[in-house]
C-alpha cells in the first residue's frame, strides 16, 4: 500500500493529521473513511492492520486523528461527542473533495456505532462497514 501524510481542517480550523492509504499497482475500487474509536489515534497497530486489509482488496482508506489526539491540533479536553462529529463531517467532506464524490464506506468499530444517528454523518455515506472488536483472541 502506498501511504501519503496530510492534512485538512476542520469547522474550528483546526489541522486534522491523517494518512491517505492506495493500494498498489491500480486504481481504488472504493473510498473508505476510518472512522475509529474517538480516544484512539490513526496510528493504533489494529487500525492500521485494518488499513492495510482494505488497500489489499482494492480499496483506498483515509484515517486520521481526531481534534486534540496524535498529530492533529487542538487540545482533546475541549473536545465532546459533537465535535467528534464536527470532525468526521470534515473528513468526509475532505474526501469528496479530493474524490469528486462522497465516500462510499464507512469503516466504524462497533464502539464508535453511536456516530451512525447524526443524520449528517448517515447522509454523507453509501454503505456502512461495521468492524467488531473482540475482547480476547478466543472471541
Amino acid at each position: 500500500m502506498k501511504t501519503i501524510k496530510i492534512q485538512f481542517e476542520n469547522a474550528q480550523g483546526q489541522r486534522l493529521a491523517a494518512r491517505l492509504e492506495l493500494p498498489l499497482g491500480r486504481r481504488p475500487s472504493d473510498f473508505v473513511l476510518f472512522a475509529h474509536c474517538f480516544t484512539c489515534n490513526k496510528n493504533l497497530t489494529a487500525i492500521r492492520h485494518i488499513s492495510q486489509g482494505l488497500t489489499d482488496r482494492g480499496l483506498a482508506v483515509l484515517r486520521f486523528d481526531f481534534t486534540g489526539l496524535g498529530e492533529s491540533e487542538g487540545d482533546f479536553a475541549d473536545t465532546n461527542f459533537s465535535s467528534n462529529v464536527e470532525d468526521l463531517v470534515a473528513a468526509a467532506d475532505f474526501c469528496e473533495k479530493i474524490t469528486k464524490r462522497p465516500p462510499c464506506w464507512w469503516a466504524i468499530p462497533w464502539a464508535g456505532r453511536r456516530c451512525w444517528w447524526p443524520n449528517r454523518i448517515f447522509r454523507k455515506c453509501g454503505r456502512w462497514l461495521p468492524l467488531a472488536h473482540p475482547i480476547s483472541p478466543s472471541t
